[in-house]
């Protein structure tokens, strides 16, 4: 019920812990440190031009591709299949968000309760992604444990935007695996040995 507290969030669940330790250091609580695990940090600068920000995720994509690559050939056969339509998707997604045209989730066709579990899960994203862009908030001495595989290292406005939220210290771990894998085995091993360490401190 008292702290210290020790916080973890994974992606969007890292701008969530980090909101949670400042919320409880202002109500006097103690957080000995925040772990974001392969999170993207909250804009707290003004708002980026909508053109370079377009061009930033293009590089950081193309950056990306080696490390998408080697994690791709780890795959087995039926989760290539999976991984590669996802791919095809997410990439047809973001060359038409880059010309300008609005993309919506595909649900016609699709049976009611299937239907309706899309809708929500559109409406979730949509109203995080809202919140993290109204979210815009200011430094405080926090201890932030950031755990980043190869891919996410290469986005340094990231880094930079996740060393001007603390005044107290930002360490960086690399991990291996990717975005979508360091929860699953092997990966898992590294980041819960990691996390082992920073709670044994």
């Amino acid at each position: 019920p008292r702290g210290p507290y020790h916080l973890g969030g994974y992606c969007f669940g890292g701008i969530v812990a980090y909101e949670m330790a400042r919320q409880l250091m202002a109500a006097d609580d103690k957080v000995a440190f925040v772990a974001i695990m392969e999170g993207y940090a909250p804009n707290n600068t003004e708002q980026q031009n909508a053109i370079l920000q377009k061009w930033q995720a293009l590089i950081n994509f193309v950056l990306g591709l080696p490390y998408w690559l080697t994690d791709y050939l780890q795959l087995v056969r039926i989760q290539m299949k999976a991984r590669s339509r996802r791919m095809a998707r997410l990439i047809g997604g973001w060359v038409l968000r880059f010309a300008g045209i609005r993309v919506e989730w595909e649900v016609k066709g699709m049976g009611g309760k299937a239907r309706s579990r899309v809708a929500k899960i559109q409406k979730f994203i949509k109203n995080n992604l809202d919140a993290v862009k109204n979210y815009s908030p200011k430094p405080f001495p926090v201890s932030i444990k950031l755990l980043l595989t190869p891919n996410r290292l290469l986005k340094m406005q990231d880094l930079n935007r996740w060393r001007g939220l603390s005044t107290k210290s930002v360490d960086i771990q690399i991990i291996p695996g990717s975005h979508r894998t360091i929860l699953e085995e092997p990966y898992v091993n590294t980041l819960a040995a990691k996390l082992k360490e920073y709670l044994s401190e």
